[in-house]
């Protein structure tokens, strides 16, 4: 029994890097890094989704810039789902785009109060 067990231990921990490289990014195994650059005054927090519903939060302070990187398969083009929501309810903005140029947010502030977003999406 114990020896059974072990050789399972051994063939799944032989076979885990090939089955990461599978479901991971499609350029050479490394991680997909995109850029979110803020220009609204206020703190916003983003979505970016990913095809097997892959989140990575980001929460960007006023006129900032972070950089964020995530493992997983995108959609077609190089894509992702990019999202600014308010944490309830639906999104207040959201696109498909690539990552391979920073994703710049600004806003313009409406006469009720709210704010209507500019995103670039490419």
């Amino acid at each position: 029994m114990r020896r059974s067990l072990a050789l399972a231990l051994v063939a799944s921990a032989l076979t885990l890097p090939a089955f990461a490289q599978q479901i991971g990014p499609g350029r050479n195994g490394k991680p997909s890094c995109y850029e979110i650059r803020s220009a609204v005054p206020f703190t916003i927090l983003t979505h970016v989704i990913l095809p097997d519903r892959t989140r990575s939060v980001a929460r960007i302070d006023p006129n900032s810039a972070q950089r964020h990187c995530f493992n997983g398969a995108l959609f077609p083009d190089e894509r992702v789902n990019f999202r600014i929501v308010s944490g309830l309810g639906p999104p207040l903005f959201s696109c498909q785009t690539r990552i391979d140029k920073p994703i710049f947010i600004s806003g313009i502030k409406e006469p009720d109060g709210g704010y209507k977003y500019d995103v670039t999406c490419y």
